[in-house]
């Protein structure tokens, strides 16, 4: 579908907006918007990162809304997610562009509490833009993770790939239509949402839905530049407790870390297995803990695993949807207990932490096609989808069936890593398609 004249002018105001774009997501990244639960000493809050976001939305002439995360929110949407998280201070930040958009937008208002009727529909179409503002933690990081300074036309430090690059991203995009004279009715809805990360099971996006925010249409911002995705892998997530018997290193006792090496054993049998699918099924060993001195046996190890799960996995008449796939993890425990006397007698304790669901909009959705001729547009060839890791998109299609693609600009080699970066051209490319694409979704209600 070749660009009209409305849309290449579109196309120029994001261009017009790259050194914009990057000093945005260069203040991003410089805030330490680190879960609370990251697990290392790095923990901080994305409190003041949403407060950056507010006041950027009300600048750019959005609505500004704050919404709350309750206490329960996984048991309110029948998800398996970390129990005992506190939401003080963590709260969603929505920002409501109402159309039609004309010329370059007003002057943006807080609204301190959401109005009861969050879902009201006005003409034409409401599509979500959705990225989330806490990261992973920043220990073992090379150099500085929140310098946000650009070197070989990247952007680097935490986040700016996973996922702080993408807020810049979507909000450039819908700069470039308020300042591109287009005319269209409907509503644009930007959430910057908390606890994607760290074992965080998309509690910020669970809340806006439960919240009765929702759309004819979602695009999230997350994943891998060039490469829109119409579904994800579900992740569960174990936590394998062993005891031991506690004494003098001198004089022996049973060691829980040694046991845990038996458990271990038998479940990289059980991650070989899953590596041999196709597409491969990571089972990831990201923590293990025991001990306390040499001189101690120690009585207690522990170890926690992520584990994907293709949608094909999923079972319909299980409790959550990683259900098979966690019980085939329980078994595998279990047969390696029953071939230790020590473990036999002393079975190994298995927490679940989470399950996030795998999602996927049906082959050729008109969602989906809309992304990639976007794509295709600005890159002058189809691109390439797919996501195996688990987003917050999941939660769209699932609970409320809002037909959702992928459109991240990030490099997902870098995310997580420790020495993270964003592309300048992925973003610049990013930003054209997700305008492009949303002037296109939009458009086809407004005529």
């Amino acid at each position: 579908m070749a660009a009209t004249a409305t849309e290449l002018r579109i196309l120029a105001q994001v261009e017009r907006r790259l050194e914009e774009m990057v000093a945005l997501t260069a203040r991003l990244v410089r805030i330490n918007t680190v879960n609370p639960y990251s697990g290392d000493g790095s923990a901080g809050t994305e409190k003041p990162g949403q407060e950056l976001m507010r006041r950027e939305l009300k600048a750019a002439g959005a609505l500004v809304e704050s919404v709350p995360v309750p206490q329960d929110i996984y048991r309110q949407c029948g998800v398996l997610g970390p129990q005992g998280r506190s939401w003080k201070g963590r709260y969603n930040v929505l920002g409501r562009f109402q159309l039609p958009l004309r010329g370059k937008g007003r002057p943006g208002t807080d609204r301190p509490k959401p109005p009861a009727a969050l879902a009201a529909r006005r003409r034409g179409k409401t599509l979500i833009l959705n990225c989330h503002m806490d990261t992973v933690g920043v220990e073992g990081y090379e150099g500085d993770p929140f310098e946000g300074v650009v070197r070989e036309a990247k952007l680097w430090g935490r986040g700016s790939t996973d996922s702080k690059g993408n807020l810049a991203i979507g909000l450039t995009a819908i700069k470039a239509l308020l300042s591109a004279d287009v005319n269209l009715e409907g509503e644009i809805l930007f959430e910057s949402v908390v606890d994607e990360e760290c074992n965080g099971t998309g509690a910020g996006t669970l809340a806006c839905l439960k919240a009765g925010i929702v759309g004819d249409a979602c695009f999230a911002l997350d994943g891998s530049a060039y490469c829109p995705f119409r579904g994800c892998d579900g992740v569960v997530t174990p936590e394998i407790e062993v005891a031991g018997r506690s004494g003098h290193s001198a004089c022996g006792a049973v060691n829980a870390i040694e046991k845990l090496m038996v458990v271990k054993a038998a479940i990289d049998q059980f991650r070989e297995r899953r590596r041999a699918m196709t597409p491969p099924r990571p089972v990831n060993l990201g923590l293990i803990r025991g001990g306390t001195l040499p001189a101690i046996v120690p009585h207690k190890a522990l170890m926690q695993y992520n584990v994907n799960y293709a949608l094909e996995e999923v079972g319909t008449s299980l409790p959550f949807p990683g259900a098979a796939v966690m019980r085939q993890f329980e078994a595998v425990v279990s047969e390696a207990a029953r071939a230790d006397p020590w473990l036999r007698e002393h079975p190994p304790r298995i927490t679940w932490l989470k399950d996030a669901p795998p999602y996927c909009v049906p082959d050729g959705h008109p969602i989906l096609r809309l992304a990639e001729e976007a794509y295709a547009e600005v890159l002058g060839r189809v691109p390439p989808g797919g996501l195996v890791a688990w987003g917050d998109a999941a939660h769209f299609w699932n609970l409320a069936r809002i037909p959702v693609v992928g459109m991240g600009g990030g490099t997902m080699s870098a995310a997580h890593s420790s020495c993270e970066y964003i592309e300048l051209d992925a973003m610049l490319t990013d930003a054209k398609a997700v305008a492009l694409a949303a002037y296109r979704f939009l458009a086809s209600s407004s005529h």
